[in-house]
């Protein structure tokens, strides 16, 4: 629902010729979402829906590879997700359910606490994995994007 972002800070590196570097660093990240869960245990099984709250203590480090043929001839061609370290830290989380849910869910809002350090987990590896993909795919269409549009600035002018 809600995000907010206390800074950004980027820092560039030529590594070769054929490959630069971007770190970025994101401090002060606080997200509010809204969640469903489903549970099965036994014959028990239900479902409800929640919401949470990342604490602004929250961060997140990527560090982004920019591959080219050459530098001096060629703009990148392809982004490669080279580091992803998120610290996520749960400010607070509550669930709510119907009928027998209901009554799980106050029993969960009881021990919440025990739940964050795996939700912190589970987040941080979603993370990475969605930004790895996001890496591979649209970053690297972005790129095809920004190529093509450059190339009718790079032609030789017509008549020289």
């Amino acid at each position: 629902r809600n995000l907010n972002v206390q800074d950004i800070q980027l820092a560039h590196s030529v590594e070769s010729s054929t490959s630069q570097r971007i770190d970025v660093d994101i401090v002060g990240l606080k997200i509010s979402c809204s969640f469903r869960y489903e549970y099965k245990w036994s014959f028990f099984n239900g479902s409800g829906t929640g919401r949470g709250d990342l604490d602004r203590a929250s961060s997140a480090s990527i560090g982004l590879q920019f591959i080219s043929e050459n530098y001096n001839a060629h703009p990148p061609h392809d982004v490669n997700v080279k580091d992803c370290k998120p610290v996520i830290e749960i400010e607070d989380m509550e669930f709510d359910g119907d009928g027998l849910d209901r009554i799980l869910a106050g029993i969960i809002n009881l021990f919440e606490g025990l739940l964050r350090g795996t939700v912190e987990s589970e987040l941080a590896t979603t993370v990475c994995s969605e930004l790895k993909g996001l890496g591979d795919d649209a970053f690297d269409d972005l790129l095809l994007m920004l190529s093509s549009q450059m190339d009718t600035y790079l032609e030789p002018l017509e008549g020289s």
